[in-house]
C-alpha cells in the first residue's frame, strides 16, 4: 500500500486558545496561527488526522497541500444504501469497528486497531483547570480526550501527569507489544511503556491532536513527573492541580528527545532541574490507554497493593478474573486497611462506566 493512504489532511482548528509560558512555537507551514480546540464545550466536527469517515492518509502538513484518499467508510450502509459486509481484518479496506487494515503506519496487523497515539495539548492550561475526580487528573484527562475528538483520533487519553499520590506509571495502563506513536510525522515516541520509563524511548513529541507539527523553542509542558513515570523528586503538584499560586513544579521540554529533559527539564546551569510556578499556564501530554477491561483491573490491583504498603501483585489470580471481581477486591483492600487509594478509584469508575465490562 502507497504512503498516500496513510493520513487524511491536517486541518488547522478554530476557537482555540494559544500556546502561554514560554515562547510561543509556530505550527510548522503556519508561523501566524498556533491554535487549538476550544475547552468552553461546543461540539466541533473532528478536522484533524483521523475521522469517522476516511481511513487514514497522508498530507504534506508542512507545505499546506494534501493528499486525501479514503479507502473506507465506517458504518452500516454503503453509499449504495446496501448493508456493508461483515468487517474481514487485513483485506485493507477499513470498515466496521476496524480502526485501520493492512500496511498502514501504526497499525497492529492481526488486530486492526492502531497502536497507541500520543500528542502535546498545543493550549496551555492554568494548573487549576487540570485537577478533580478520584485520580486528581480528571480535568487534564477530559482536556485531552476533547482534543483527541477533535483530531479524530480514536480511543481514550490521560494525561501524563502526578499528584502526591499518583502518577503515569501508577494509573496508566502497560500494555504488552503496544508502541506510543505520533501519526502525522509517523514516528515512533516509545515501543512501549517500559522503554518510554527506561531511558530506551525516542521521545520528541512535538505534534498537537490534529497533526499540526511545532518548532519547540524552549516551550514547556506541566509534567510534576519524572522520567520513570513516578511523581518529580522534589517540587509540588499545584496542590494536585488545583490551585494557580507559587510552587515551584517539575516540567517538561516539549519535542526534546533527551530521555530526561522531555519530562523533567534539566538543563538549567549546572545539570540543576528547571521548574515551572502553579501560576504559570503550560501544554500537557497526552498518551491513549488500554480500555480492555482485565488490563485495566490489572492496573488497580498493583496500585490498591502499593497504596496499602504490600507487594504490587498482593492479590494473586484477580488479573485473571473478572475486571469487576479484581476491582472489588482492590477497594476492598484499601477500606480494609483505612488507606485513601486515588487511582484504584479512578481506574474503577472508568471500568463501571464501561458497558462492554459488563459490572
Amino acid at each position: 500500500m502507497s504512503t498516500a493512504r496513510i493520513f487524511p489532511s491536517l486541518l488547522l482548528l478554530l476557537g482555540a486558545c494559544p500556546i502561554i509560558g514560554g515562547d510561543d512555537p509556530p505550527a510548522t507551514g503556519d508561523p501566524g496561527t498556533t491554535e487549538v480546540p476550544s475547552t468552553s464545550g461546543e461540539e466541533t466536527a473532528p478536522t484533524g488526522i483521523f475521522t469517522s469517515t476516511d481511513a487514514p492518509t497522508t498530507a504534506a502538513h508542512d507545505t499546506g497541500d494534501t493528499m486525501t484518499e479514503p479507502i473506507g467508510t465506517i458504518g452500516d450502509e454503503s453509499s449504495t444504501g446496501e448493508p456493508e459486509p461483515p468487517a474481514v481484518c487485513g483485506d485493507d479496506v477499513v470498515s466496521g469497528d476496524e480502526e485501520c487494515d493492512g500496511d498502514m503506519f501504526g497499525c497492529i496487523t492481526d488486530l486492526c486497531e492502531l497502536n497507541p497515539a500520543v500528542f502535546f495539548s498545543g493550549a496551555s492550561y492554568f494548573a487549576e483547570e487540570l485537577g478533580g475526580g478520584p485520580g486528581g487528573m480528571q480535568g487534564a484527562d477530559d482536556l485531552c480526550n476533547l482534543q483527541a475528538a477533535q483530531g479524530g483520533l480514536p480511543g481514550l487519553y490521560k494525561a501524563w501527569l502526578s499528584t502526591e499520590k499518583s502518577s503515569p506509571a501508577r494509573r496508566f495502563v502497560h500494555s504488552p507489544g503496544r508502541s506510543y506513536l505520533m501519526y502525522a510525522q509517523q514516528q515512533i515516541v516509545a515501543s512501549s511503556f517500559e522503554d518510554l520509563v527506561t531511558g530506551k524511548g525516542v521521545y520528541g513529541i512535538d505534534e498537537d491532536a490534529v497533526g499540526n507539527v511545532y518548532e519547540p523553542s524552549f516551550v514547556q509542558a506541566w509534567t510534576a513527573t519524572g522520567p520513570d513515570g513516578r511523581r518529580a523528586v522534589g517540587g509540588t503538584t499545584c496542590t494536585d492541580w488545583t490551585v494557580s499560586a507559587f510552587g515551584d513544579v517539575a516540567i517538561g521540554l516539549i519535542g526534546s528527545h533527551d530521555p530526561v529533559d522531555w519530562t523533567n527539564w534539566s538543563s538549567g546551569p549546572g545539570g540543576r532541574q528547571v521548574g515551572g510556578e502553579c501560576s504559570d499556564r503550560f501544554p500537557i501530554y497526552c498518551f491513549r490507554q488500554s480500555e480492555v477491561c482485565e488490563e485495566v483491573a490489572c492496573v488497580a490491583t498493583r496500585a490498591a497493593c502499593e497504596d496499602v504498603g504490600k507487594d504490587p501483585n498482593c492479590l494473586p489470580g484477580f488479573c485473571e478474573s473478572s475486571p469487576c471481581t479484581a476491582c472489588g477486591a482492590a477497594l476492598a483492600l484499601c477500606d480494609n486497611n483505612g488507606v485513601d487509594c486515588p487511582v484504584t478509584e479512578e481506574l474503577c469508575a472508568q471500568i463501571k462506566a464501561d458497558e462492554t465490562c459488563g459490572c
